[in-house]
């Protein structure tokens, strides 16, 4: 007789085991700076009726200021940090002055920035009368090359190849942190010339 057949044994599927996770933390935010409640140096105050301090720039290190005033004739002044052994006589000293256009508002906006190699000043003068137009307003990028030469131009006039009166091109400026790209803004640029959209502003 033929041998009994042999039970057959089935295995049963075999789970797949579970997904092993890696939990990756996010880095601690880093700690802010303590708050800043002391002045720094003496307060610096300009001539009777100058309006001194109507636009301020600060370099990234916080090391030097120009200060602009609405009735100096287009005269600005550069202050530096210098440190002494005795933190008590640290103060800010002047630089240096930089002389700009009468009555066309030299200064009315600033910004500044510090690169490995030079400090580079943006500018505005919203009330600068550019070929014949009045208050079309310009801007102007200076680098400064030491105490001997000071802040030399950077390029040409920055200003509307056509321009418009009433423009004010200049009233504000940002500089960017390598000194290569500035934006202009233009508060009271009309659009293509068209009186119904006056004020309307610009930024270039």
């Amino acid at each position: 007789p033929p041998p009994p057949l042999q039970p057959v044994l089935t295995m049963a599927p075999r789970s797949p085991p579970p997904p092993s996770f890696h939990v990756i933390s996010p880095p601690a935010p880093p700690a802010l700076p303590p708050p800043c409640n002391e002045q720094t140096g003496t307060t610096l105050t300009g001539g009777a009726g100058t309006q001194f301090g109507q636009a301020v720039a600060l370099n990234p290190p916080g090391t030097s200021i120009v200060v602009s005033c609405d009735a100096c004739d287009g005269l600005m002044k550069t202050y530096t940090w210098v440190d002494y052994p005795n933190p008590a006589n640290s103060q800010w000293i002047e630089l240096r002055e930089l002389q700009g256009g009468t009555s066309e508002g030299f200064g009315h906006a600033l910004a500044m920035t510090d690169t490995d190699t030079a400090s580079f000043l943006a500018v505005g003068s919203p009330w600068y009368e550019s070929s014949g137009v009045t208050n079309a307003g310009r801007a102007q990028v200076f680098a400064y090359q030491g105490q001997t030469k000071g802040w030399v131009p950077r390029g040409g006039d920055l200003k509307f190849n056509i321009p418009v009166t009433g423009d004010r091109f200049g009233k504000a400026v940002a500089l960017s942190a390598d000194g290569l790209t500035v934006a202009i803004g233009s508060d009271q640029r009309e659009d293509g010339g068209d009186a119904a959209q006056s004020n309307r502003g610009a930024i270039r």
